[in-house]
């Protein structure tokens, strides 16, 4: 049966499919109870695929038709055996399916159901048993078992915890959001004791539900769009990307140190802003397309660690260049040093040491550290390429605005506010980018003065600033391969 919704957003991601398991094992009798929990985007999926009429409801025989369905698919992949015998698990009681309220409008999809199965019976000892589930093992989320022994049986040398950890996946350990449990199998093994044994309580661990407030999804759900709302919805969405664009990643190092590194002007931090506003809209666009139209052929979820990797690729090739360019333009600098010594051994030392004080001085800082617009070959094409590393991994909740948007049929209001959330998101790296530009130009000029600037340790430090910062570019570009190289699960390919 159908059961009402309860309006919640999913503490996990957008993306998650997930997945609990409670073996409840009573003297000659095993009872499973399964819980599939998907979040907003394998969910806006699964109900494209329930709703067969096309009429955006899911009728009570078109959500029976799928419970059975899915029910039977979910039983064909999980494996009970004892003692290397398979327990043959069969549907009991109604299964439930509900549609939770999730963010921006998008529903959540929870099914649950029972599994029974006989266990042997009381005078055959202690037997080994092991508990497998391969449902969805491409999918990213959460996966809990729990096995119990109750009513005289006792359950010893378990794999995992008698305890529910996630309120039968409801509510997830705030300390525990960041690395889910990924419990696949379970080993354990029970026998028959004298007397009862106690049912186990809850878990006393503090368990809640995470804390996001999906405020940009919600924009595309207000009731009335005039003109005053409609501005008013940019203008957060605008600001709701500026302060995203504050949260860990997003290649604010990357940007920052490429621009000092390659001595950009404020102009360069202005088309690096628009380069990431135009990728990262892109990328929200396309990624809905994969949802919408070609989910069968690849997950969504898994190409976001790609593009992870590919952000991540692109930072550390420039970041080498700018550091290769850097040595070769130290390299050339002490010939031109050794040759201004020596010139001031022979006999005009006036005249010699003011020219080249003045003039020598002023075109090594040109030359010898050019700026990579004027003597590189990183030039526009690596402010681009900063900017398109920035924009590629698109936010999960703008792809639920667009979705949300397509389901409402809003869809050029929600394009504008993916477009104003990636613009907040740009002119946050571009800032960043324009204070340290200025900020250097402000301290040599008004603060540092000249006889502060030509102190040994303080020339050093400018003619090294280049190359350190193009091995923060690399240092950045490392870190984004480091989040994204464990979620590929390339050794699964």
């Amino acid at each position: 049966m159908i059961v009402p919704a309860v309006a919640a957003a999913h503490p996990l991601g957008n993306f998650t499919v997930n997945h609990y398991s409670r073996l409840e094992l009573t003297p000659g009798q095993v009872r499973l109870f399964y819980v599939l929990d998907m979040a907003e985007i394998p969910a806006f999926q699964a109900i494209q695929e329930i709703d067969r009429d096309s009429d955006t409801q899911v009728s009570p025989d078109e959500g029976a038709a799928f419970t059975i369905a899915r029910m039977d698919q979910l039983r064909q992949k999980l494996q009970l055996t004892l003692n290397g015998t398979s327990v043959d698990l069969k549907p009991v009681g109604t299964p439930e399916l509900s549609f939770p309220v999730g963010q921006g409008g998008l529903s959540l999809l929870r099914l649950t159901f029972w599994l029974e199965g006989s266990l042997p019976t009381a005078g055959q000892g202690a037997v080994a048993a092991e508990y497998r589930d391969d449902n969805d093992s491409e999918r990213i989320g959460w996966r809990e078992i729990v096995v119990r022994g109750q009513n005289g049986l006792q359950v010893f040398d378990a794999s995992v915890s008698d305890q529910d950890q996630s309120d039968e996946l409801r509510t997830y350990p705030q300390d525990m959001l960041s690395s889910p449990l990924n419990q696949a199998s379970a080993r354990f093994s029970f026998q028959p004791v004298s007397g009862q044994t106690p049912r186990p309580g809850t878990a006393t661990r503090q368990l809640g539900a995470a804390s996001n407030d999906g405020a940009f999804a919600v924009l595309i759900t207000l009731p009335e769009l005039d003109l005053r709302v409609v501005l008013l919805a940019l203008a957060t969405a605008l600001g709701l990307g500026a302060l995203h664009a504050l949260e860990p990643g997003h290649g604010k190092t990357a940007a920052a140190a490429y621009l000092v590194g390659a001595r950009a002007t404020p102009g360069h931090a202005v088309v690096l802003g628009l380069t990431i506003t135009a990728m990262h809209t892109s990328s929200v666009f396309i990624l809905g397309l994969v949802t919408l139209f070609a989910s069968q052929f690849i997950l969504p979820e898994r190409l976001l660690p790609w593009l992870g990797l590919a952000s991540g690729l692109i930072v550390v090739v420039i970041g080498l260049r700018m550091f290769l360019s850097r040595l070769r333009s130290s390299s050339a600098a002490p010939a031109h040093s050794h040759s201004s010594e020596h010139d001031d051994d022979h006999h005009h030392p006036h005249n010699h040491d003011h020219d080249h004080g003045h003039s020598h001085g002023h075109d090594h800082g040109h030359s010898h550290l050019p700026p990579a617009l004027t003597g590189g070959n990183i030039g526009w094409r690596g402010v681009l390429a900063i900017g398109i590393s920035g924009g590629l991994l698109p936010c999960p909740a703008a792809l639920v605005v667009l979705l949300s948007a397509i389901g409402l049929g809003r869809l050029g209001f929600g394009m504008l506010l993916i477009v104003a959330f990636s613009g907040g998101l740009a002119l946050v790296l571009s800032g960043i980018g324009l204070t340290v530009l200025y900020g250097g130009r402000w301290l040599r000029r008004y603060q540092l003065g000249e006889n502060f600037a030509q102190r040994p340790m303080v020339a050093w430090a400018a003619r090294s600033l280049p190359a350190f910062s193009s091995l923060l570019v690399v240092g950045a570009g490392l870190l984004l391969l480091y989040h994204a190289l464990p979620l590929l699960r390339i050794w699964q390919l």
